[in-house]
């Protein structure tokens, strides 16, 4: 499956609310219009992502193996 970084940030925000405000940050980032404080607001949630998204997969894993 081919999607667009936009749908997939879409589809994401829509799913995860929680996870709005870095997902529209990384948005901008990736079209270099984050300002320099958007851009260090985005860092600041990335590990916290990477540990959410790690789970979430984790997770789901397990569902299918079961």
């Amino acid at each position: 499956m081919v999607t667009s970084k936009a749908a997939a940030s879409a589809w994401a925000r829509a799913k995860f609310p929680e996870w709005e405000r870095p997902i529209a940050l990384a948005l901008k980032s990736y079209a270099h219009l984050a300002s320099p404080r958007e851009a260090e607001a985005m860092k600041a949630n990335l590990v916290r992502f990477h540990v959410f998204a790690q789970d979430r997969i984790r997770a789901l894993l397990e569902e299918a193996s079961s």
